[in-house]
């Protein structure tokens, strides 16, 4: 097996025809395969993004063809208030990160070498994820990083998803009547009181993103703070670069508009028979019509006759729950370097638990509110 590194988002342009064969191969093993990991996405991530981190691209030939590629991305971050450099895959905060098939899976033990090499920069902590846990278990991550005498922790990380099904109509029968129930009354709510409009555009242009999305987060509270992606120049070129194309996937943006005003959005990209929501915002005036949950609904009404049978949500989040998903197991590797760094976040760990402890009995030990200011609270 023969082991090169890519270090230049020009060398990683022009594996990208043997990179996409090797991730066609993948997901034909393993479904459930993430947009996330399509080239044309990982291409423009690394350009947008380039300023804060090195990355270099693990590549293992077999007899000359390409059998895997993982994108590695290094830069700092803090343990317990300490510093420390760490590896972990390009963009891979965003959601779940493909590994190669199965096939000729001697590439894992190279990987692993590859990583503590001279080809990578030094790093302290390794993040393996998230990875869908049964190809990680499949593939046997945990047993490579053991024969290679590595101190690692899976941390189990499940991410919500819906089975849309063939139909709008079929979806809605696998949920319950209180679910149905707040569409209808937010469909009504709507209707009562005018001047709403919904619109779907593919492949949206840059015009269309400023209208819409860069308004609106930029506006929001996470804009404020500077988490919107959109809220940021390399952010705004990153969502125009992958709306642009449709190789691979295709980027969709719902809108929901009152008096021609972007009152909320959903931004997501479609890939074979799933769609990933990558991002969305509201407009907290208009909060008593719940105008994000009703781009969610427009969206996943549209999406069954679209031949998308998935609908994948991402991280978790508390509003998430109000649809009622089911969950995939998912799972982050923690690999560190030495027996200091691993030692020192087995003392993080126990001092939160410490914390933790110390919170509920503080808790527990507090005087019970009265009734007047319990009910003051609601």
């Amino acid at each position: 097996m023969k082991v090169t590194t890519v270090r230049t988002p020009e060398e990683f342009a022009a594996l990208r025809d043997e990179y996409v064969a090797l991730r066609a191969a993948g997901m034909q093993q393993r479904p459930g395969s993430t947009v996330l990991s399509a080239h044309r996405w990982l291409m423009e991530w690394w350009r947008a993004y380039a300023g804060g981190f090195q990355v270099r691209v693990f590549c293992a030939y077999d007899e000359g063809r390409l059998v895997a590629a993982l994108p590695v991305m290094f830069g700092a971050t803090t343990l317990g208030g300490v510093k420390l450099q760490q590896a972990s895959f390009l963009g891979s905060h965003w959601g779940g990160f493909d590994l190669p098939p199965r096939a000729h899976n001697t590439w894992l033990d190279a990987f692993v070498d590859w990583l503590r090499g001279p080809d990578v920069p030094r790093w302290q902590l390794a993040k393996l994820g998230p990875l869908l846990t049964a190809a990680a278990d499949d593939l046997g991550v945990s047993a490579a990083l053991t024969r290679h005498g590595l101190r690692f922790k899976k941390i189990e990380n499940p991410k919500p998803f819906l089975a849309i099904g063939d139909s709008w109509q079929a979806f809605l029968a696998t949920k319950s009547r209180n679910f149905r129930r707040t569409i209808k009354r937010k469909e009504q709510k709507m209707q009562a009181d005018g001047g709403f409009e919904v619109s779907h555009i593919r492949s949206p242009t840059a015009q269309d993103l400023d209208d819409t999305v860069v308004k609106l987060s930029t506006a929001s509270w996470q804009g404020h703070q500077g988490f919107a992606v959109a809220s940021t120049p390399a952010g705004r070129a990153f969502y125009q670069k992958i709306s642009a194309d449709s190789t691979e996937f295709t980027v969709e943006l719902c809108v929901l508009r009152r008096a021609g005003n972007c009152i909320a959005y959903l931004l997501g990209a479609i890939q074979d028979d799933t769609y990933h929501a990558l991002d969305t915002a509201f407009d907290p005036s208009f909060a008593e019509h719940s105008p994000g949950l009703v781009v969610h609904f427009e969206v996943l009404s549209k999406l069954g006759a679209q031949g998308v049978t998935n609908f994948e949500f991402g991280y978790d989040s508390a509003y998430k729950s109000r649809f009622d998903p089911e969950y995939r197991s998912f799972c982050d590797i923690l690999v560190y370097r030495n027996a200091m760094i691993f030692g020192l976040a087995r003392g993080v760990e126990n001092a939160k638990r410490v914390r933790a402890w110390y919170q509920s009995r503080r808790k527990a030990e507090e005087p019970a509110a009265p009734p007047d200011a319990e009910a003051a609270n609601e």
